[in-house]
């Protein structure tokens, strides 16, 4: 199933949460399975990203980008908008995971929020 970087990286975030929650092992199966694919994704996706900060990212003394308080880096002066593009592309990018599928029965043994259900929304049937 193809589903875009930023969703799948949404779902990793909540596999993150449950994962050491007791399940019964199919779902805990399903969900390794499901977690183990976006992982490789990930990689793909972090290393994307430090290029994208190295190539727009103000740089220090130190040749290191600079990060602002909230975590974000800061952007060299009037790149701000070409960098926001290549983030916004990929995180765009379409990604290929199991096509795997849970019902609400099976998750109805988590506490999930429903911004947690949204991201789930792709692999629920």
């Amino acid at each position: 199933m193809k589903v875009n970087m930023s969703t799948a990286l949404q779902i990793k975030g909540i596999g993150a949460n449950i994962v050491d929650k007791k399940m019964p092992t199919k779902i805990a199966y399903k969900f390794m399975k499901l977690l183990k694919a976006i992982e490789e994704e990930e990689g793909f996706f972090n290393d994307r990203m430090r290029e994208i900060i190295l190539e727009y990212g103000k740089k220090g003394e130190d040749g290191q980008p600079i990060f602002l308080e909230n975590g974000n880096v800061e952007i060299i002066e009037g790149k701000e908008i070409e960098c926001n593009e290549k983030v916004r592309e990929l995180e765009n990018l379409e990604v290929e995971i199991p096509d795997t599928k849970f019902t609400l029965d099976e998750l109805e043994i988590l506490e999930l929020s429903p911004r947690d259900i949204y991201a789930l929304d792709p692999v629920i049937e």
